[in-house]
């Protein structure tokens, strides 16, 4: 993890209690979620410009108390990494912060934790 991936991650950001002009993102992520309060399986990709909100949009959604405490969320910022194996290895990373390995080791590791 380089410097500036550190002080990223290091740098809190609040969610703002009203999401403007998102009613059908939100929506859209909301009604995705929902299922998974009842353990279905899931996972959501969400993809656009730097800075429209999309972290916001997801953080309003898991504040609501209809979700709260229910999901252990991991965000990726594929911008920071390198390759994508690496995309695997950060989310083992931030599934257990004791875990450090390499990027080709992440997926077996990734598959026992989740299934």
């Amino acid at each position: 993890v380089t410097s500036f991936a550190k002080a990223r991650q290091a740098l809190h950001t609040t969610t703002p209690s009203t999401i403007f002009c998102r009613d059908k993102e939100l929506a859209v992520i909301e009604n995705f979620m929902r299922p998974l309060i009842e353990r279905k399986p899931g996972s959501m990709y969400i993809s656009g410009r730097p800075g429209t909100g999309k972290t916001a949009c997801v953080t309003h959604i898991l504040s609501n108390k209809t979700f709260s405490g229910k999901f252990e969320l991991i965000f990726v910022n594929c911008m920071l990494l390198c390759t994508p194996a690496s995309i695997f290895q950060h989310i083992a990373q931030q599934l257990d912060t004791k875990w450090n390995a390499s990027a080709k080791e992440a997926l077996p590791f990734l598959e026992d934790r989740l299934t």
